[in-house]
């Protein structure tokens, strides 16, 4: 029986990952069958799969995993390929933005905003001749001839005014925060995709290496010694609600980047070398020894 592996897989429009079992042996287009048929997106034609590393590329329909060595690869994107462009408008610039033309204007807003630059995605309107366009339908069955020539528009919904508080007892309500899944305690590809843009290192780790290589490597027994407590408990409330850290301006000792690093290797939902190799590993290690 041929050996299963891990695939990893990414879908942008929907930021989630998933991890899937496959042979070595399975063609490409079979996984995309598989996958579309697993999530329910119905024919898999317009899907594929792409590696983000280096330059990124398409993984070819014929071709199988092993061909490409997938088992290297940290995550591998699995999306729409964008066949179409129209213009855009967005505070006065433009610019030329890649749809599919199979998707609905609802699920592929998320790509949208991200080639303009727009981070937060909510309560943005895309219109036409100042008519909304429908959302739940795709650009290309909006009723409007040669979309590809025209400017469609994104802007802001304008905000209802504020109705003045005559109650001072009760305060407005404020607006909630986005809450981010925890970085301790979780697993390494839930810090790689806790933003718009997926990470190629977690931020907890490169911050951390970042103040060892730094400030840390003239210390003796920097991974030997802790740290301050207080400070490491501070640190890690600080990672799990923001991933706008820097660990220069809130450390000033060499003993809590690498106490921090620990914790967060020693809490991790899976262990670094991954539950499913262990055994291996465990094998590998006892060999060496018996050497």
């Amino acid at each position: 029986m041929a050996s299963l592996f891990l695939l990893k897989l990414y879908f942008p429009y929907h930021k989630k990952f998933r991890m899937l079992k496959f042979t070595p042996i399975t063609q490409i287009k079979e996984v995309k069958k598989i996958i579309c048929e697993d999530e329910k997106l119905g024919d898999p034609t317009g899907y594929g799969l792409f590696c983000p590393s280096d330059k990124g590329f398409w993984l070819e329909d014929e071709r199988t995993l092993f061909s490409y060595e997938l088992w290297k690869e940290e995550v591998v994107e699995f999306k729409t390929k964008l066949t179409k462009k129209i213009k855009m408008i967005y505070c006065g610039d433009e610019y030329i933005i890649s749809i599919d033309e199979k998707l609905t204007i609802s699920q592929q807003f998320n790509l949208i905003c991200e080639q303009i630059g727009i981070d937060n995605q909510i309560n943005y309107l895309i219109l036409y001749n100042n008519e909304h366009l429908d959302n739940n339908k795709s650009f290309f069955n909006q009723d409007i001839e040669n979309i590809e020539d025209k400017y469609i528009i994104i802007k802001k919904e304008e905000k209802k005014p504020q109705i003045l508080n005559l109650n001072p007892k009760k305060k407005p309500k404020k607006k909630d925060k986005e809450i981010l899944p925890p970085v301790f305690g979780n697993t390494i590809l839930s810090a790689l995709y806790r933003g718009n843009r997926p990470l190629k290192v977690p931020h907890i780790i490169s911050q951390t290496i970042n103040f060892i290589e730094e400030q840390s490597l003239d210390d003796e027994g920097i991974y030997r010694q802790s740290g301050s407590k207080q400070k490491i408990e501070e640190l890690k409330k600080l990672f799990n609600e923001s991933d706008d850290v820097n660990m220069k301006s809130l450390s000033n000792s060499p003993y809590d980047a690498p106490d921090l690093l620990k914790l967060y290797l020693r809490e991790l939902k899976e262990p670094l070398l991954t539950f499913e190799f262990y055994e291996k590993f465990s094998a590998l290690h006892n060999k060496i020894n018996l050497n």
